[in-house]
């Protein structure tokens, strides 16, 4: 019979307490678990679980002080995987990850890990591993707390980061993309092809952007605002709210595919030597808008519309 591992965190220097029991946690096979030693009580740590592998573990006290206290903490021998919405809503830093192997967070945020490792040829527990490495490294700021943000709260940050730095960027680079088109396109065609695919974003964009401004939003704020009135709230018009949530979904999804053509057409944004200033300065506004709208359409698809579903599934709307 195997002996249970048992780890004494009094033992470990502060710095290096969590990241130690986590790697133990992550060796240990499903159904196994091991002895957490302490000279306090361990919520910080609990938390730490409940953020980082929720539904995926144990905890059970063993000896709760006042002097020590042990905690048995196992890993679940069965666990619903979950989506890459899922992880990256709980910690952000992730999402780097997933983007150096190519996969989708915002988009494709509801495929299954395996299912996302499997598309770009990775094994699932090398993805795993280096997941877990990201959340041990210092970092992550306002997006790994936008989860536990009100409705309200984040629609307002949607506009004002988001929203108004689109309207800003989009006329104001598009004749510059559309000049290196026409002065390098002779030397480099791509470019050609770039300004035509940057157009389509646009022109999708733009509307997109109308319609959660004037319908979607003003709708979602007034069952809010219905909700915390004890009320019932109005019909919408377009008949339920999952329709234009679906919608916006679905524009989400061609933007992304249009972004993925620019990034295959620059060659990840490479810059050729000949490249002049105003070529540089293209190819950096469209890796930022990639990033831009990475975020983006990760706050709406993963996190604010579960959010409006609920709401919705509660109001009957």
């Amino acid at each position: 019979m195997e002996s249970i591992q048992s780890i004494d965190a009094r033992k470990i220097a502060p710095l290096e307490k969590h990241p130690t029991i986590f790697q133990l946690y992550d060796d240990l096979p499903p159904g196994e678990h091991f002895i957490l030693v302490n000279d306090h009580e361990p919520r910080p740590l609990h938390h730490q679980f409940q953020n980082e592998r929720p539904g995926q573990f144990t905890w059970e006290y063993l000896e709760q002080g006042p002097e020590i206290w042990r905690v048995a903490i196992g890993k679940q021998v069965s666990v619903a995987e979950p989506t890459i919405g899922e992880i990256i809503a709980q910690d952000f830093r992730k999402a780097e990850v997933f983007k150096r192997h190519g996969i989708d967070f915002c988009c494709g945020g509801k495929k299954s890990l395996s299912q996302a490792s499997s598309e770009v040829g990775i094994d699932p527990q090398v993805l795993r591993a280096e997941l877990n490495s990201a959340t041990r490294e210092p970092g992550g700021g306002t997006l790994d707390r936008f989860q536990t943000w009100s409705i309200p709260l984040l629609i307002h940050y949607i506009l004002e980061n988001h929203h108004n730095w689109l309207k800003t960027k989009l006329p104001e680079m598009m004749p510059l993309v559309q000049k290196v088109s026409q002065v390098h396109g002779a030397n480099h065609p791509e470019t050609v092809e770039i300004a035509s695919v940057f157009q389509a974003i646009v022109d999708d964009l733009v509307p997109h952007l109308q319609k959660e401004e004037i319908m979607l939003f003003p709708y979602i704020n007034k069952m809010i605002a219905a909700e915390r009135a004890g009320e019932e709230p109005p019909r919408p018009v377009f008949g339920s709210v999952e329709h234009p949530l679906r919608g916006m979904e679905a524009d989400h999804e061609v933007v992304g595919q249009l972004m993925d053509s620019i990034r295959e057409l620059s060659g990840n944004y490479t810059v050729p030597e000949d490249a002049c200033a105003s070529f540089r300065l293209v190819y950096g506004f469209l890796n930022e808008l990639e990033d831009d709208l990475h975020q983006h359409i990760h706050l709406e698809n993963n996190i604010l519309h579960p959010k409006v579903r609920d709401l919705a599934q509660k109001l009957g709307v």
